[in-house]
């Protein structure tokens, strides 16, 4: 059973699917007057190209989404986007930094390092066209455990991801405006099916 800290009002469910290990099920949770209810009906979801792993065990570039129970606290896109949570509005000089030798290993920065590999966060595929980082070794960051862990616009339910949670754009916008920081929330990476996360 995942315990989950008693101030989480809101989670978002990400599950395996029934058959390829790199697709997945995504639910939305909220706590009213004491007791969880699901708000969504179930999404669909694409996962790293390797399926689930256990954080512990996640290393840089290896193509799993790391299982677990991750903060919400940033959302980010190219336009103007209603959300609740604090926005980053991406420009042409946004770069997430995927190096681990660097300082500023999984962070964003404004300015392209001048070394090392990082990527860039407005996209001509629009896969960051709006999105949210799942803090996924942000705060005490660990080099080479992995970095831009997002959840952010799929390609195709049958397209894998590097390691991020990717969902059809109608389905993540949906979940960025019932988002709200004041509800703690967070989403739970399962490598198996869960019944309940309470």
């Amino acid at each position: 059973m995942v315990v989950i800290d008693e101030r989480v009002c809101q989670v978002i469910l990400v599950q395996p699917g029934e058959n390829e290990k790199m697709q997945g099920i995504v639910t939305s949770w909220e706590k009213q007057k004491g007791e969880w209810k699901q708000i969504s009906p179930t999404m669909k979801a694409s996962l790293g190209r390797n399926g689930i792993l256990s954080s512990g065990e996640k290393k840089e570039g290896d193509g799993y989404t790391p299982d677990g129970v991750y903060d919400i606290k940033r959302a980010f896109g190219y336009d103007t986007f209603i959300t609740k949570l604090p926005y980053i509005h991406l420009t042409q000089n946004d770069y997430w930094v995927d190096d681990p030798a660097s300082e500023n290993y999984n962070r964003l920065v404004r300015q392209r390092p001048s070394l090392g590999s990082c990527e860039k966060m407005k996209r001509d595929d629009n896969l960051y066209k709006i999105g949210f980082v799942i803090e996924y070794n942000t705060e005490a960051r660990a080099a080479g455990r992995g970095s831009a862990i997002f959840a952010h616009i799929w390609r195709s339910y049958d397209s894998p991801t590097l390691g991020c949670v990717a969902m059809s754009e109608k389905d993540l916008a949906e979940l960025l405006e019932w988002l709200d920081p004041l509800k703690n929330p967070v989403i739970i990476i399962s490598q198996g099916k869960m019944e309940s996360f309470l």
